[in-house]
């Protein structure tokens, strides 16, 4: 007779099992759940990315920088500009110092984006060998730090509101394309700004060389949400403060709370970005000796160590920039900054040779002329400069008279610019 196996299982093992049969039943809905989540916000992107049915205005921006005001002025400005200036704080540095001091008024940086005294020297060299009248309203686009890569989004932010110059001055140095403190053309602040305005994408590959820019690229090109992160916070934060101001109202004071007010209590919060007033260049007095900073120390370590890729990167950007004013008919004079021999000191020979050697063939570009301005038996550090690389307003003059006088002895820019003067000058009088 066969035995039967009728041993009692344990209690415990039989709740442990129904515990788990329990566990997958419950799990079920759950991954369910999430997969139908997961289908809805695909769909919902989808949906967003191809529809875009919100608008968002990408001239704004939490952080109000450089570009930032350069691009508010831009969008709300009717004139008309027939040229530009594109450069790092070495233009800025000269043009606005020539400007205060030649018209003795001092200029606020936030809003001042003239060059008035290179408008009236051109229009004085010109005039006299023309019968045509002849006008200029130049625009600077220079932007401390600004590298070609920046240089090519700000000409390309330009025209996109409507403002096309006939002819581009850009100045550049060495530290442009040789700065061990910057990576790449993503770590500078224009370009952090200006990518929201223009499209990128022609040359995306060339920026985002790291994995993780990589990824980044790859999330913003297709999440809705991702993409336009900081303009759903620049929303939210809009709402959040319009409910806080009905809430609880800010209490009448005799003095608010201003922005001098909040440097002094937060002085590294968004402490890159300007403000009215707070950026302004004085007229200086010619007849006293000008006061010299030594900045050595800065230019050592911008110096130290060339990154060969990022060098590589930046000359493919100044050579996108030509070809982008050869496309849209626009003559390029390439100016070599004027330095001071103790700033090229700092600087390894063969790292400036290299940048020279790279930059020479500019000249021989259809619609390019390359002028090399640095040029120490003209610019002197005791007179013209103060610090190694930033001229003064006695330096920002004597730029602005050689500048002129070569490009007036520049056949292809002499006429570029008759043309564009005179046809400025006339569209001026018909409006």
């Amino acid at each position: 007779m066969s035995s039967l196996n009728t041993a009692v299982r344990p209690e415990s093992e039989i709740k442990l099992e129904l515990d788990h049969s329990s566990a997958k039943t419950a799990r079920k809905p759950m991954l369910s759940s999430a997969l139908v989540a997961l289908i809805l916000f695909g769909l919902l992107n989808v949906y967003l990315t191809v529809q875009n049915p919100i608008h968002f205005d990408r001239y704004q921006f939490p952080y109000k920088g450089w570009a930032w005001w350069i691009m508010q002025d831009l969008k709300g400005d009717k004139s008309p500009h027939n040229l530009a200036v594109l450069g790092s704080s070495l233009t800025v540095s000269s043009l606005n110092s020539a400007d205060a001091t030649f018209y003795n008024k001092s200029v606020d940086l936030v809003y001042y984006h003239k060059t008035r005294y290179l408008d009236e020297k051109l229009k004085e060299a010109l005039g006299a060998k023309s019968d045509k009248k002849i006008a200029f309203d130049t625009f600077n686009l220079s932007i401390p730090g600004q590298m070609p890569s920046d240089a090519l989004m700000a000409l390309m932010a330009m025209i996109k509101t409507g403002h096309k110059p006939d002819v581009i001055i850009y100045g550049v140095a060495p530290r442009d394309f040789i700065d061990s403190v910057l990576a790449g053309p993503q770590d500078t602040e224009p370009f952090t700004y200006l990518s929201r305005v223009v499209d990128i994408s022609p040359f995306e590959n060339e920026i985002f060389t790291e994995p993780f820019g990589k990824i980044n690229l790859a999330l913003q090109k297709n999440l809705y949400f991702y993409k336009f992160a900081t303009d759903f916070q620049m929303k939210a934060g809009k709402l959040y403060q319009s409910l806080i101001d009905q809430i609880a109202p800010e209490p009448n004071k005799s003095k608010p709370f201003t922005y001098w007010d909040r440097v002094k209590l937060f002085p590294d919060y968004k402490k890159g970005e300007f403000h009215p007033q707070a950026n302004m260049c004085a007229p200086s007095d010619l007849s006293k000796p000008m006061e010299y900073k030594d900045n050595s120390i800065e230019y050592v370590h911008r110096y130290k160590k060339m990154n060969q890729v990022a060098f590589e990167t930046q000359m493919n950007f100044l050579g996108r920039l030509a070809d982008f004013t050869e496309k849209n008919g626009i003559t390029l004079v390439l100016v070599n900054m004027p330095l001071t021999t103790d700033n090229l000191k700092l600087l390894k020979k063969e790292y400036y040779d290299m940048y020279w050697s790279r930059l020479e063939p500019f000249s021989e570009r259809k619609n390019t002329v390359l002028f090399d301005m640095n040029d120490h038996t003209i610019f002197k550090k005791s007179e013209d400069f103060h610090d190694g690389v930033h001229m003064n307003a006695r330096g920002g003059l004597k730029f602005v008279d050689h500048l002129v006088e070569r490009m007036t002895q520049s056949p292809m820019v002499k006429e570029a610019l008759i043309q564009s003067g005179t046809k400025f000058e006339l569209n001026e009088r018909q409006q």
